[in-house]
Formats: C-alpha cells, structure tokens, sequence
C-alpha cells in the first residue's frame, strides 16, 4: 500500500512539474500538450458569472460540438494593451459566412442583441473564425487566480522551488538521522 502510495504520489509530482515548466517556458503549447489551460481572470467582463481572480479551465473543443450560449476563450487584439491576448465571453451568435462559421461574442453585461466588436492591430474590424478560438470554458475556481499570477512570476517560481527543494532535504536529513537513533538504541 505504501508503495502505490509514493508511486501516485511521485506521478503527481511529475505531472505538476510537467504543467508548471510547460507554463512557463512555452505557455502556447499547453493546449496543444494537455488538452487544457488555466488561466486567471484579469477583467470584470463576466461578473458574476466568472469573477476577476477566478481561475478558470477551459479544453479543446471541436467546431461542430460549439454552441450559442458556450463560454469560450478566443485570441484577439485588445487596443487598450497594444497586444493579443486571451478573452473569455459567451458565444452569442454562430454565422455562416461563405465555407467558414463566424463568431461573435458577448460579455455578460451586454443586451442579448449586442455583440463584441473586435478589431486587429491597424484598428480594423475583425470576424472570429475557429482559428481564434481557444477553448470551451470548463469550470473556475474562485480566488485561485492570485496563486497562479504568483506562479507565473519566474522569481517567485523559483523562489518556490528552492523552498520546496530545501524543505525536502531537511526530512530526508532528520528522517536519516531518527532511523540512525533508532537503530543506536537497538
């Protein structure tokens, strides 16, 4: 039983260790790797739904299986950062638009009948295409989000690895050394 218990326990290990250098060194992989991205909510264009701090997770999904009313996180230019990043809101409408689907999106605290309006780095009006989209929201977990922005600093990451390694080494060292008492008074 101890056994299995060290083997899950050492996977785990490996498995979050995986995840968190995949995160730091090539965070547009993981998706491609995992099937599935965290990633902490940084605006209040889904409150209350999804909160600013949230960590949400989203999965890949296939085109056929979106649906209005999903939760998706797609890849757009954002004017006011000057760069791309990542936006989670509803699916609001699918259209056909020649051979491909368009999306269009919505936050929360728009009116049924009004979608996002997104443009790309010249400021030129956008259409969504599946390219841009990222994945289908999958659940959150509230107030998560201040851990994973803490991970994603290298400092503090390896901050943390040093405290993890330090702290490993010491019960080793005072395990070592009970199991040598243990066995001088034997």
């Amino acid at each position: 039983m101890n056994i299995i218990k060290s083997l899950l326990y050492y996977l785990a290990i490996i498995l979050l260790s995986f995840y968190i250098l995949l995160l730091v060194f090539s965070p547009q992989k993981i998706m491609d790797t995992v099937g599935f991205r965290a990633f902490v909510v940084l605006s209040n264009s889904m409150e209350p739904r999804i909160n600013v701090d949230d960590l949400i997770i989203i999965r890949r999904v296939d085109e056929p299986k979106l649906e209005v009313g999903d939760i998706i996180t797609i890849v757009v230019y954002i004017p006011e950062i000057g760069e791309e990043t990542y936006v989670t809101h509803y699916l609001g409408a699918i259209e056909t638009s020649g051979d491909e689907n368009v999306y269009r999106t919505r936050g929360i605290n728009l009116a049924e009948d009004e979608y996002d309006d997104w443009v790309d780095d010249d400021g030129e009006p956008i259409v969504l295409t599946f390219d841009d989209i990222e994945g289908k929201y999958l659940f959150r977990i509230p107030y998560v989000g201040y851990l994973q922005r803490a991970l994603n600093s290298k400092v503090i990451l390896g901050l943390l690895l040093v405290n993890f390694g330090v702290i490993y080494l010491l019960v080793k060292y005072i395990k070592r050394n009970d199991t040598e008492d243990i066995d001088e008074d034997e």
